[in-house]
């Protein structure tokens, strides 16, 4: 590369000190700063976290650093996440953390916010990347390679309007990164917000003037409906709503209990399963996500365990979780077919409907309606939360009549639609955006963004001092290897 007049092209370990540590004649009591890995946010690049404590207490075992300095986290995946930061506004000015950073102090004449930058360009992490070692998970960026990796260096009065100028455009960046961020919240509360008016009637209103014979089913209707679907008339009457939502329906809708509106009501095999993907695919809790079936991270069972056909899922059944967290429990989604056989484990339900339509009963127990039910019947085991089927048969929901029902699962379909695309939009943006600031730092380090001023005191002059000071500085004295700690 061609650099710029008044630039040189420095090597890191030249132009910083690696993992200084506090002076030996520090006092051992004072206060500082104590920062962990997880006292770093990448995505700010800042230390938003760091506790106190006494020198004493963390001079031995941790990576010693003071304000200016930049900490670079070496460890997979920190350091491909952007763990980076320089530390400021430190406890007495000095910090002990994670020996998976390491440290860098900048020569005089050296700006650290200029380092910084350089360290968590994308490009630079992804270099750092091909050169780790040691083991899967233990990954580590080698010492000698950021010693050994070149830097551009312009004069010192130019890194700093780099720097100005980068702190501008990114804050810009940042602005627009937050902007793009509200769009999920925003496409969430178009989805829920539809759902929430298509249950009160207001969604197929119109539709309803223009449709006044289409009626809701009798008990009789959901008698036969429910015969229609198990094979069998009910052998006991369907369980009494138990709890429902707050919620006005329209006239001609009427209330009824989830049980009488399911034909199967059935929980998943508790069978151990494998990683044989030539057996039959066993949906878990985690593969139901936002509503819908994630196909990834499959459990299997033979083909021949004795809970087939019983236990395979038929398009259309829905699948109810009911064990989890106390957030997630209640999350459901349709089967809509996988090209083969399928079943599903012992922390769901499948739920067969008679007489309400599957996707419209998954966006009512995903809706504010389900979680509100949730929070008033889920019962607590350490840690995790329980709702059984008795629980969900007893559960009221409005009941549209068939041609309506099917108006409202079309309106609410092309509503999660807009809110999809919406948030496609908003990522396709946001990549955007990362690869324009990934642009933007290779020009500033190629001395493309700001213009150079022949008045600046060339970077060869700043790098002939620094290795004069190299030269007379007294040697560090090498001490033991400190324990890795996160």
């Amino acid at each position: 590369m061609i650099l710029p007049q008044g630039w040189v092209e420095a090597t890191i370990g030249l132009i910083a000190t690696i993992n200084p540590k506090h002076p030996a004649d520090t006092d051992r009591e004072r206060q500082i700063s104590f920062v962990p890995m997880p006292a770093v946010d990448e995505h700010l690049g800042a230390i938003t976290s760091a506790s106190e404590r006494p020198l004493a207490e963390v001079w031995a075992g941790y990576t010693h650093f003071a304000d200016g300095d930049v900490i670079f986290a070496k460890i997979t995946p920190c350091m491909e996440n952007g763990k980076a930061a320089i530390a400021r506004n430190l406890s007495n000015g000095m910090a002990c953390g994670s020996t998976e950073f390491y440290v860098f102090r900048p020569a005089e004449g050296v700006s650290a916010d200029y380092l910084w930058r350089f360290l968590r360009q994308p490009s630079f992490r992804a270099e750092a990347e091909m050169h780790m070692s040691g083991a899967v998970g233990q990954r580590r960026v080698p010492r000698d390679h950021l010693e050994r990796h070149s830097i551009p260096l312009p004069p010192t009065a130019e890194q700093h309007r780099v720097v100005a100028k980068l702190d501008t455009l990114t804050a810009a960046l940042a602005r627009a990164r937050a902007e793009l961020d509200r769009v999920s919240v925003l496409a969430e509360h178009l989805r829920q917000s539809s759902v929430i008016s298509a249950f009160r009637g207001e969604l197929t209103a119109q539709w309803h003037n223009g449709h006044p014979d289409d009626v809701t089913a009798t008990p009789a209707d959901l008698a036969r409906a429910y015969e229609a679907t198990t094979g069998q008339p009910r052998r006991k009457p369907a369980a009494e709503i138990d709890w429902q939502p707050e919620v006005g329906i329209p006239a001609h809708w009427r209330w009824v209990s989830v049980d009488e509106v399911l034909g199967v009501v059935q929980y998943g095999t508790s069978a151990k399963t494998d990683d044989d993907n030539e057996g039959v695919p066993v949906l878990r809790m985690g593969n139901i996500q936002r509503g819908e079936l994630d196909w990834g991270s499959l459990k299997y069972l033979p083909h021949d365990h004795s809970e087939f056909p019983d236990l395979y899922l038929e398009p259309g059944d829905v699948l109810f979780n009911r064990t989890n967290s106390y957030e997630l429990v209640g999350k459901s989604a349709v089967f809509e077919g996988h090209g083969g056989p399928a079943s599903y484990a012992s922390y769901l339900i499948r739920l067969r409907c008679s007489a309400i339509l599957p996707d419209l009963f998954v966006r009512y127990l995903n809706s504010p309606f389900g979680r509100a039910w949730v929070d008033q019947v889920a019962s607590q085991q350490v840690g995790q939360a329980n709702v059984n089927g008795s629980k969900l048969k007893a559960l009221g929901i409005p009941l549209p009549p068939a041609g309506e029902q099917a108006e409202m699962s079309r309106l609410l379909s092309v509503a999660f639609s807009r809110a999809d695309r919406l948030e496609a939009e908003a990522m396709r943006a946001r990549a955007l955006l990362d690869r324009l600031e990934a642009a933007t730092l290779a020009k500033a380090f190629r001395g493309e963004l700001v213009p150079q001023d022949p008045a600046d005191e060339p970077a060869s002059a700043l790098l002939a001092r620094i290795r004069a000071q190299r030269a007379v500085a007294p040697k560090a004295k090498r001490g033991r290897k400190a324990r890795e700690v996160a």
